[in-house]
């Protein structure tokens, strides 16, 4: 049995998979024409070549190790041929993984641990996302993603200490997770409200029990998660307005209970939950009513659905593509669950082209002005001499057309528009008037001041890099005290990384600003 098995494992191992991992890692999305020389699609086709040639001798390797086994069969050495056998299978599985590899940059924190789990997020949401959608749908999809990456935290959950009470409770009829330390652990009333992350589609706050933790032990004061409603189940605006409606029951009622100074209230939130925390300060503005929240902190926020492609989507593609980090096509999916149009692959490759914007919309001043990449650190933009990627004349143009450099940008308005797309038409008529709503795109607003002080972080390996530090630009222009730090080798998601470094150093940050603007102000 063994025999057949290894004989079948190797011309399936010589015909099939190492093609199919050719085309897999180097799919026709990287077919290019570079300025002079061998075109890129002939450079990409020549490594293929060589890959399968030298699978192909593997093949030829691994016949030749079946024939010498089952020529050496006999009573006196199946102990040795069973060794042989899964030698031989061990040595397959690891030339498979190596070509599932996927590099991350040199740099990155915690570059072991995220090593792993961007492994396994790839193979979970991306290669298997692919196939459940394929076969079930985009909803299903959602569900899987969701049921996978909670495993960990089920697994390996953060026990409560001793010192900190945690249980589950109702505001307002919203379910939130309530953090209260105990006897000589609270060492001051300030109340921290917590909104979670997870594109609106995914995560709990208990996923969060960790770094909460951490900065409680700091501060001694309460930590209240809102369990809000996910979508695709429901769409903008519930799990905002559930948002709201905790932080004016609190406000209102709840304070007295909490053992709170409904003064010293602050929003937190990372990712989609950054944009809601960023949303919510500028609705108690609007309602005259910023005594409600004391000052916020964003974690790597989502701020905008106006450019998939501005220099950290362009870092992206250069330095660390199709891994199972924050990308693109994620982050789109996730738009369009939230806002409730369908999420179809078609509308998805529309949106990271920006094919979801109108013409109207492109051509609008104010929203070149917002998206002006000289407003970005001149280290963020990449000088077009040293960026191959830059140089691509890609199969779908529109993905770099908004080329950003250091010698200058070249205007929203130059963006390719295929007139005639009816596709792209009817989504960008289904989301336009979503994309100049400030509860979805609070860079839109108009009038920020009195806004209430505000700390933004940003992670130099994400694609919402450029969003946040846009975001600290617009507070600064209606005086809005502003603290931005930016962590070059932090990637998105690390506020969930367990016995992280810079994890431990993102949060006594976010202590000591807290000392400084809620407690101690």
């Amino acid at each position: 049995m063994y025999y057949s098995l290894l004989a079948t494992s190797g011309q399936i191992y010589k015909e099939f998979v190492g093609e199919f991992i050719a085309q897999l890692l180097y799919s026709s999305e990287a077919d290019a024409n570079i300025e002079g020389g061998e075109t890129k699609k002939q450079q990409q086709q020549t490594f293929i070549e060589n890959i399968l040639i030298r699978l192909s001798n593997l093949g030829e390797t691994f016949n030749f190790l079946i024939f010498w086994i089952t020529n050496n069969n006999n009573k006196n050495n199946i102990m040795i041929n069973n060794y042989y056998f899964y030698l031989i299978l061990i040595f397959f599985i690891l030339i498979f993984l190596f070509f599932l590899h996927r590099p991350l940059p040199h740099f990155i924190a915690d570059r072991w641990k995220i090593q792993i789990i961007e492994f396994l997020m790839r193979i979970s949401n991306e290669y298997l996302g692919d196939l459940v959608e394929l076969f079930s749908g985009p909803i299903m999809r959602n569900k899987f993603t969701r049921f996978f990456s909670s495993l960990p935290f089920y697994f390996f959950p953060v026990r409560a200490p001793n010192w900190c009470l945690i249980n589950v409770g109702y505001i307002a009829g919203i379910k939130c997770r309530f953090y209260i330390p105990k006897g000589e652990f609270k060492r001051n009333n300030a109340l921290i409200v917590f909104i979670h992350g997870g594109g609106w589609c995914m995560g709990r706050p208990r996923f969060y029990d960790g770094a909460l933790l951490l900065l409680i032990k700091q501060l001694g004061l309460t930590i209240i998660s809102i369990d809000y409603s996910l979508s695709p189940e429901v769409k903008f605006p519930v799990a905002l307005l559930e948002c709201e409606q905790v932080i004016e029951e609190i406000y209102n009622k709840k304070f007295e209970d909490l053992g709170i100074d409904k003064n010293k209230i602050a929003l937190m939130g990372d990712s989609a939950g950054g944009c809601q925390c960023a949303v919510l300060c500028q609705r108690v503005l609007r309602m005259n009513r910023k005594e409600m929240i004391k000052c916020q902190i964003l974690i790597y926020p989502v701020i905008h659905m106006l450019d998939f492609q501005s220099p950290s989507y362009q870092l992206y593609y250069r330095i660390y593509p199709r891994t199972g980090l924050l990308n693109p096509k994620m982050l789109a999916r996730w738009y369009l669950f939230y806002l409730g149009i369908e999420p179809t692959q078609k509308n998805i490759n529309l949106m990271i082209k920006n094919q979801h914007l109108s013409p109207k919309l492109l051509n609008e001043a104010k929203l070149s002005s917002i998206l002006d990449p000289e407003k970005l650190p001149k280290e963020f933009l990449l000088e077009e001499k040293e960026n191959e990627f830059l140089k691509f004349n890609r199969k779908n143009p529109s993905i770099i057309k908004w080329k950003t450099t250091k010698n200058g940008f070249n205007g929203i308005k130059e963006a390719k528009i295929e007139k005639e797309n009816t596709e792209r038409e009817k989504l960008s008529n289904q989301i336009e008037e979503y994309l100049r709503n400030p509860d979805i795109c609070p860079i839109l607003a108009n009038n920020l001041k009195d806004h209430c002080p505000t700390m933004i972080l940003t992670a130099g390996i994400d694609v919402l890099r450029d969003e946040g530090i846009q975001y600290a630009k617009r507070l600064n222009e209606d005086e809005v005290k502003v603290e931005l730090k930016h962590y070059e080798d932090a990637y998105h998601g690390i506020f969930n990384m367990y016995c992280s470094k810079k994890r431990e150093e993102i949060i006594n940050d976010i202590s000591n600003y807290l000392k400084n603007n809620l407690i101690n102000n």
